[in-house]
């Protein structure tokens, strides 16, 4: 009833024990979702997200997958891209139609926490699997979110940001890099956008000392010069760390920097 009311643009799970639903169930309570959503004065859709990096683990009865740094390690560009058909198939059956996924980070320090989210800490392997992992979600009629722009991979040790009562000795960090290395990133995004992915998420990290979810002048250039006409996302909570004094004040700023839709608890 509160989605009928409230006009939710989006709804994304997260519990602190995901529940084994069938995904005949997860279905049920979907379309629930979407039926209050579609019966609200402005009658608008709703979009429902949920990570199914490398299969539908919240759901029973579902193909879990290696993550990305096996299938990396595998460099199979066909299989990489059955598997993305695999698990869009999955997601459908559930209706989570929107996947944050694929991560294309490029780890460089295995410290890092998602190391085993990257496929490579080369962008020429990544870019291959990344896409046609996304054509494999697409295939399927899943939405395929590609993360987290960018640099996230390159975050120095030491650098580290305090959130969620957390003092992290790399993670959200800083990414101290080349111009060199930024365009080669920027790259794997051209690519992932050339083939049609949708939907971009901003990364927690800063580059060069700014936090990209309110670098304007990199979540533009998506938007203004590689062709980019779907939409931005922000990662988990993480405008509340940007340089703002007040919530409201970093939400001006990063919908200001292009954020199109801010993900919040």
């Amino acid at each position: 009833s509160d989605m009928a009311t409230n006009c939710y643009g989006s709804i994304l799970s997260h519990y602190d024990d995901i529940p084994q639903y069938s995904y005949d169930k997860w279905a049920k309570i979907i379309n629930n979702y979407q039926e209050q959503a579609l019966a609200a004065d402005n009658g608008i859709p709703m979009i429902y997200g949920n990570d199914s990096v490398h299969g539908v683990n919240f759901a029973s009865n579902c193909v879990i997958f290696p993550h990305n740094i096996n299938i990396g390690a595998a460099n199979d560009i066909d299989l990489t891209y059955e598997m993305g058909v695999c698990v869009g198939s999955d997601i459908m059956h559930t209706q989570m139609i929107f996947n944050f996924s694929p991560c294309v980070a490029a780890a460089q320090d295995p410290r890092w926490g998602r190391t085993y989210e990257s496929y490579s800490s080369e962008p020429s392997i990544i870019t291959p699997l990344a896409v046609a992992y996304s054509e494999g979600l697409m295939a399927e009629g899943v939405v395929p979110c590609a993360k987290h722009f960018i640099c996230d991979g390159y975050a120095l040790y030491g650098t580290g940001e305090y959130s969620g009562n957390t003092y992290r000795l790399i993670d959200r960090g800083d990414a101290q890099v080349s111009d060199e290395a930024i365009a080669e990133n920027l790259a794997i995004y051209q690519a992932l956008i050339d083939s049609g992915v949708p939907v971009i998420m901003i990364s927690h990290s800063s580059l060069n000392g700014i936090k990209m979810h309110e670098y304007g002048d990199y979540i533009y250039l998506l938007k203004n010069e590689m062709g980019f006409d779907g939409f931005i996302i922000s990662d988990w909570d993480s405008i509340e760390n940007c340089s703002g004094a007040t919530l409201k004040d970093n939400v001006i700023l990063s919908i200001n920097s292009g954020i199109d839709m801010l993900m919040e608890a």
